[in-house]
């Protein structure tokens, strides 16, 4: 057992206490404000100015859009063919067309958040690095913050399940950091994207019987 000083009234306190005998003060609430305080320190001073972002391959983009488009001319075609055939045709264009629309997505804005911090260390390399250390912090366990790819899901849920697009969508809005409220307008784009070609697929069909 050893003894350090309370975090609220300096006295010295048993290292193993939960609370401050003196003042009351949570001991361990102080032990891990210290952890982050020093995690954040280490990550600002390990932090180095980024090189100017590469933006997506347009031969890569170019693939991207053709297989939407040659995908979505099969789910079109799967209503001229026999009901069994078109049932499989129509469930794999469609799963194609989601994977291809949410990588499509991500990796615009992936190269959109690179530029936006790119643009920042220009104009202030300090702020860039507390930006960078901050964001960086938000992602260990002690803010529980999500990971990149987690919204991957949330843009195929959208995708999907438009009204869950929707919601997902309103409930990232309403957050104070905006590349969070960036990707609930992804959700809502796609959840739109998705009603808008249920919309003309049913329309095809009907006209077509």
């Amino acid at each position: 057992m050893a003894l350090i000083k309370c975090f609220e009234c300096g006295k010295e306190v048993s290292d193993e206490a939960v609370n401050c005998p003196h003042c009351g003060y949570n001991m361990r609430k102080g032990m891990r404000n210290l952890e982050q305080m020093n995690m954040y320190q280490r990550i600002y001073d390990n932090i180095e100015l980024p090189t100017p972002p590469k933006a997506p391959s347009q031969i890569g983009v170019g693939i991207g859009l053709c297989v939407l488009l040659i995908s979505a001319i099969a789910f079109l075609c799967a209503f001229l063919v026999p009901e069994s055939s078109g049932i499989i045709i129509a469930i794999i264009s469609m799963l194609v067309m989601c994977v291809t629309a949410v990588i499509l997505v991500s990796n615009h804005m992936e190269f959109k958040q690179e530029t936006k911090e790119y643009k920042l260390s220009l104009r202030a390399p300090e702020l860039y690095k507390m930006y960078i250390a901050d964001k960086e912090i938000k992602d260990t366990k002690f803010f529980n913050g999500k990971e990149s790819s987690e919204y991957i899901f949330h843009y195929f849920a959208s995708f999907i399940i438009p009204i869950v697009g929707f919601v997902l969508g309103a409930m990232l809005l309403s957050n104070d950091d905006d590349d969070i409220r960036d990707k609930g307008k992804n959700c809502i784009w796609l959840g739109v994207a998705s009603v808008a070609l249920t919309v003309i697929l049913v329309t095809v069909n009907i006209l077509h019987n």
